[in-house]
């Protein structure tokens, strides 16, 4: 299995010359013209996460895609084939098997409305949990990492990943950040991850992930 991270909050998962596409939102501009995708994953409806162009251009190459997100975005979505689902549901694509977790966004403020956000673990392997902190409760080989937002602290990534211990942790909701912001949270996020016996891993292409 094949993991490629693009901008912000996208990454894409290949096996056996299919591939899924996750949060695909507005931040993220280097997203190829794929004609292999089999399925869309959205963890929630920020448009940093989803953006109806890049699922256009996406559907547009793979007419027979399948968008898999809460129902609040399947309902939304007319473009191509939609599957609703919820926090303990598994849904089983081509090659991807997808587990969902949790069920809400973290709260910006006190008073910030409640917003639904699901965390997927992909074969067993690759788990991101969107715009929150919910562990799977099952054991993480990849953990996409949120490094910055306005919904979040250091310290609060920092448990998130103390309380999983995942094999690898790549850095992601980072679009936000300056290219010196960047190499900042690429000094310290390796300080956390050795004290766990995590690799930190900011890939600049692919990276083989056995699964």
């Amino acid at each position: 299995m094949k993991l490629t991270k693009y901008e912000h909050a996208c990454f894409t998962l290949e096996k056996e010359g299919k591939l899924i596409v996750v949060d695909p939102g507005d931040l993220t501009t280097d997203l190829p013209a794929f004609d292999n995708v089999i399925g869309i994953v959205i963890t929630h409806e920020h448009q940093d996460h989803f953006d109806i162009k890049n699922i256009e251009r996406l559907v547009s190459n793979n007419p027979g895609v399948i968008v898999v997100s809460h129902a609040g975005i399947a309902d939304q979505i007319k473009l191509t084939t939609s599957k609703s689902v919820e926090a303990g549901d598994s849904f089983e694509l081509g090659p991807f098997v997808l587990e969902f977790f949790g069920g809400e966004h973290e709260k910006p403020f006190e008073d910030s409305p409640v917003m639904k956000n699901l965390g997927v673990l992909i074969n067993k392997k690759v788990y991101h949990a969107g715009d929150s902190f919910v562990p799977p409760s099952k054991p993480v080989h990849v953990l996409l990492l949120p490094v910055s937002g306005s919904w979040m602290k250091a310290s609060m990534a920092r448990d998130y990943l103390y309380s999983i211990a995942p094999s690898i942790a790549i850095p992601t909701h980072d679009a936000i950040l300056s290219g010196v912001g960047k190499k900042q949270v690429d000094k310290y996020w390796p300080i956390h991850c050795e004290k766990i016996g995590t690799s930190y891993v900011r890939p600049n292409g692919p990276i083989e992930i056995d699964g």
